[in-house]
């Protein structure tokens, strides 16, 4: 047993003078490689790199380490067609029109409502949906009517619901109040 603790205290001895020069030689004389690893790929340290459409990569400046941000990729609202073939990261859109409110994308120039009261359409530029809305005046009838194809109502006769001289309403020729 004696003789493996020569050993022992032998190896201790060559582990310490082996640190020690190791401590004091400049990392310039080990002439160590300032490199990053990445998959298959050997990376300068300070260098940036793509490994796919939508990464981008670099190796510290000291090198040895790896960080990477993922693109995220906004959907564009206003985009009808989207070009599946392009090898970017994000999808490019070929065809612009209008999101509209219903959650739909219309063509440019499309109209999108047209009812008596409201007029929504895309327009030839495409982008915000542009909606036309016809204001009415409060009518004060008991019983208004309204037209097919028109957006207000109006009083054709009937009582009126507040004082008579205060009451804005619209009267039919030939029509009276009572």
């Amino acid at each position: 047993m004696e003789s493996c603790s020569g050993v022992v205290s032998l190896l201790i001895v060559v582990l310490v003078v082996l640190l020690f020069n190791c401590s004091t030689t400049s990392s310039r004389s080990l002439n160590v490689e300032r490199v990053c690893r990445y998959e298959n790929m050997t990376i300068a340290a300070g260098r940036r790199f793509h490994p796919e459409p939508c990464m981008t990569c670099s190796c510290s400046r000291h090198g040895g380490r790896v960080t990477c941000s993922i693109k995220d990729c906004q959907s564009e609202m206003n985009c009808l067609k989207f070009d599946k073939n392009s090898r970017s990261c994000c999808p490019r859109c070929l065809e612009y029109g209008c999101a509209h409110t219903d959650g739909k994308v219309y063509r440019k120039g499309a109209t999108i409502v047209d009812t008596d009261c409201i007029s929504c359409y895309c327009p030839e530029k495409g982008g915000e949906t542009v909606c036309d809305v016809t204001p009415c005046e409060a009518v004060a009838c008991d019983n208004p009517k309204k037209k097919v194809g028109e957006c207000c109502p109006y009083c054709e006769s009937g009582k009126c619901m507040v004082q008579p001289d205060v009451c804005k309403i619209k009267v039919r020729p030939g029509a009276h109040l009572t």
